[in-house]
């Protein structure tokens, strides 16, 4: 991929170690809506990767820790599938959240992503509504001699 404004995720997960969870899960977001914008459309290649029901006829052009399992095996792929770039997204995910404290819900969103078994890899609109990914709304609560609002575990 050609390298743009402001840098590459790598570059910023090494020189962000400290960044909160909301920003991280934010980027995670960003990153499932894009891919899953780019699933929904057709496309033949994409910066030398091949997409989805596209017969490969070239090597594939890839950094060997974020390919699948079954790109790694001895069999001959003739089809790259879409959770080929998911089990990517779990990789990415992992480094992402890992100088962090991580929820059970993005534990399991990424131990899925990663599966061994391509069939049981959700796809980026599926992981995009993940339970990782769905904040409960702050409670709000009013003080009854001047009424201003404020989030209800912080006391008056």
């Amino acid at each position: 991929m050609p390298f743009y404004k402001g840098g590459d995720l790598d570059a910023w997960i090494r020189d962000n170690p400290f960044a909160d969870l909301a920003t991280r899960r934010r980027i995670a977001i960003g990153l499932l809506y894009g891919l899953h914008d780019l699933h929904s459309r057709v496309l033949g290649d994409f910066d030398g990767v091949q997409m989805h029901d596209v017969t490969m006829t070239q090597p594939l052009q890839s950094t060997k820790q974020y390919m699948a399992p079954e790109l790694l095996r001895d069999e001959v792929a003739d089809k790259v599938e879409l959770a080929v770039d998911m089990f990517s997204v779990g990789v990415v995910l992992a480094k992402l959240f890992e100088n962090i404290e991580m929820s059970d819900a993005i534990k399991s969103l990424i131990s899925s992503l990663r599966s061994e078994d391509s069939s049981q890899r959700p796809t980026a609109l599926e992981a995009f509504h993940h339970a990782a990914f769905q904040v409960e709304p702050v409670k709000d609560a009013s003080c009854a001699i001047c009424l201003d609002i404020y989030p209800a575990d912080e006391g008056v």
